[in-house]
This record gives C-alpha cells, structure tokens and sequence, in this order.
C-alpha cells in the first residue's frame, strides 16, 4: 500500500486523503479498468500523481470529489480522528476544494463575484494567500471582467487563486500547468513548494504528465506502472 507522509520531518502525521482498495472503470461497454484495488493515504503537503493521457489522472480527481463513484471501495477527506461525517455537505465543503479545468459553471460570474461566491463556507479562507496570488497570477485588471471573457489560461489562473486560498483540508488541482504563461507556472512552482514546506495542516494533489511543477520533495504517485 503506498503511503505519503509528506512532511518536513519523522513524526508521524495522520492521513488527510485514505483511498482503500479503489475499483473504477469508466461506464461503457470494453472501458478498460483503470483502478484495481489502488490503496494510498497522504498527509499533509503536496501529492503528485503523474501519468500519460488516459491513465486516469482526472478520473481519480473526479472520485476523491465525489463527481464518481467509485465500483467498490473508499474515499476518506480529512483526518479520520475528525467527528464530522464524511458524507456531511458542510463539511465536505469545508475539506474540499476541487479545481476542474473543464468546467465553464462559472462563466457567467465576473471574476471578483467568483471570488467571493468561493469563499463562502470556507472557515480557512485567507485574505492574505488571495492577495498573493493575484499578485503573482497578475490577475488584478481581470477582476472585473466575466468569466467568460477571460483566457483559457487566465480562468485557469482565477480558480488556482481560489484554490490556493481557499484553507480547504484538500485541494485536487488537475494538469495545473496547463495553459499557463511562463512566470505563472514559476509562480504556481513556487507556492507549491511553499507550501509543502509548511502545509498547515492540508494536502494539495497535483496532477500532470510530469514533475516540472512538483516540489523536489514532494512524494509521487505514477499510474504508468
């Protein structure tokens, strides 16, 4: 079974992600079976999970998130110690954060009213991690446009920031990368780094084709075997 600590030193950290004997197989006649029996738990920091297209990076997202649902097995968010039901709405909420790159829900919504629409309900919420990533997406002259009419790489740029403030207990970022302009993939870089230098008690999974964005350190999770 592959564990992550993920922390800076030897004491030993409770799990904040457990996935146990995680069966899943896309529902169409012959999808091939991506997940037999996976099995992991990460605490906090940062996870990568790197793959090829179709070795099931975002599906695996999608089932932490609960868009799936997994053929047999289990998810557990948070600290199993934590008397808040897992399958709780509020809670669920409060430990999830789930950046889709895909999704246009939002588009309708100019940039700041996203914002705010994401930071209520969520207790760690940081002002101050917001302000820093705006600052280091540039994204302070796109505030008050729609969604819509931003870039694909800037609305990707809007939901990173939200993410990265959001305090949630995880966060899933799929092929973070994507899209980006150069000094954002630096600047996203370096707050993952920061991050799983001092995580504060949350774990943030990463997926991508390869490790260019992972901090050095951080433990990995390949589907390729």
């Amino acid at each position: 079974m592959p564990v992550f600590p993920v922390h800076s030193d030897s004491r030993p950290v409770p799990p904040l992600l457990q996935v146990d004997a995680l069966c899943w197989s896309a529902p169409f006649a012959g999808a091939p079976v991506l997940f037999d029996r996976l099995t992991l738990q990460a605490g906090a920091g940062v996870l990568g999970v790197i793959g090829d297209e179709g070795r099931g990076k975002s599906a695996l997202l999608r089932l932490i998130a609960g868009e799936l649902r997994p053929d047999t097995g289990r998810i557990l968010i948070g600290d199993p110690a934590d008397p808040a039901h897992p399958a709780d709405p509020v809670a669920r909420r409060e430990r999830l954060f789930w950046c889709d790159p895909q999704s246009d829900r939002h588009d309708g919504l100019v940039a700041r009213d996203y914002l705010a629409m994401q930071r209520q309900g969520r207790p760690g919420w940081s002002e101050a991690a917001l302000a820093a990533q705006l600052e280091g997406f540039a994204l302070h002259e796109h505030l008050d446009k729609r969604l819509e009419m931003l870039s694909t790489g800037t609305r990707r740029k809007l939901r990173l920031a939200a993410a990265l403030a959001s305090g949630a207990t995880l966060v899933l970022l799929d092929d973070p990368g994507a899209a980006l302009d150069a000094r954002s993939q630096r600047h996203l870089a370096e707050a993952l780094r920061q991050h799983h230098e001092a995580p504060a008690g949350r774990l943030i999974v990463v997926t991508g084709h390869d490790d260019r964005l992972m901090p050095a350190a951080a433990p990995q999770l390949s589907l390729d075997a």
